[in-house]
């Protein structure tokens, strides 16, 4: 379990459920921090330490990452070129986001394919790499949105909540 350096631990994990819900809801572009700081309403030093303080990890590796789920998932679901999905999680190169993807998973996304197809993923956010069982997956992420636009987001034990905001900006 993380150890929080916050004045108030309650209102800290809001925060990242909002940043959280944005960071999400906008996977497809590149956001830099002065937006996402703009539509949370915090400056950037706060969500930047904010976020680090609670989850362990900064904001650029967790949308990495998030990227990297959602491509697993595509991945595990369909018969989607590598290319393709390397371009929608934003790698310049099928060989950079080959990389990435080996470093996360532990195997390439075709082997990744080969061992997830047909199941889809676990969970929303749970995969398999090679080797690995359900219950070992690290840092599995889960999320959901309801029709009001709440977000829950599961990271290594913590739930975090925070509602999207509709300004798109």
């Amino acid at each position: 379990m993380l150890r929080m350096n916050v004045a108030d631990p309650d209102h800290a994990k809001e925060i990242v459920g909002k940043i959280t819900a944005v960071l999400v809801s906008d996977l497809n572009r590149t956001m830099s921090e002065t937006e996402l700081a703009r539509r949370v309403g915090y400056s950037k030093t706060h969500i930047r330490r904010t976020f680090l303080a609670v989850t362990g990890e900064t904001l650029a590796s967790f949308t990495r990452r998030m990227r990297l789920e959602r491509a697993a998932g595509k991945l595990s679901l369909g018969s989607e070129a590598v290319g393709a999905v390397a371009a929608e999680a934003l790698y310049a190169s099928s060989k950079a986001f080959c990389r990435a993807f080996g470093e996360r998973f532990e195997c390439s996304p075709a082997s990744f394919r080969e061992l997830n197809s047909g199941a889809g993923s676990l969970l929303p956010g749970f995969y398999l790499a090679a080797g690995q069982a359900a219950h070992d997956v690290p840092s599995a992420i889960g999320i959901r949105a309801s029709a009001d636009a709440l977000v829950t987001f599961l990271y290594d034990g913590f739930a975090y909540g925070g509602k999207l905001s509709s300004a798109k900006g």
